[in-house]
């Protein structure tokens, strides 16, 4: 099978789509995570992490836009009330205990890089989003 057939099949197996609900998003960043973590992808599988990445990034500008240039605590303070989330939904798999969790959220303790790493893999997002600029 050549390569644009491959690509033909993989397009009819994931039929990707411009995400416009979070539900949308996830998946191709499911399928898109299933691809990253193999080695060695055929052109076809290449092509298509290509336009995964494409449309992922498109939807994380456009979705996020309005909290980018948000400080980092304003982020996750969102995130948590969005979600429904309280303190003790974050610890142990974001922050070490409730008390930490507490004081990064009024501010008398900041974000370390590991709360960060963390924060991005819970929330599914760039790490960047959670980088406050001084």
């Amino acid at each position: 099978m050549s390569a644009a057939a491959d690509y033909g099949v993989l397009l009819e197996e994931i039929k990707p789509q411009v995400p416009h609900a979070d539900e949308q998003y996830r998946y191709l960043l499911e399928r898109l995570s299933a691809f990253v973590l193999r080695e060695n992808l055929s052109e076809a599988e290449e092509k298509v992490v290509e336009l995964l990445t494409l449309l992922v990034r498109e939807y994380e500008r456009v979705r996020f836009e309005k909290i980018e240039s948000a400080p980092g605590i304003d982020i996750v303070k969102y995130l948590m009330e969005h979600q429904g989330l309280k303190n003790k939904d974050l610890v142990p798999s974001v922050f070490e205990t409730e008390s930490v969790v507490s004081a990064i959220l009024k501010g008398t303790r900041g974000l370390t890089l590991r709360h960060v790493k963390r924060l991005a893999d819970r929330f599914k997002l760039s790490t960047d989003v959670f980088i406050s600029e001084a």
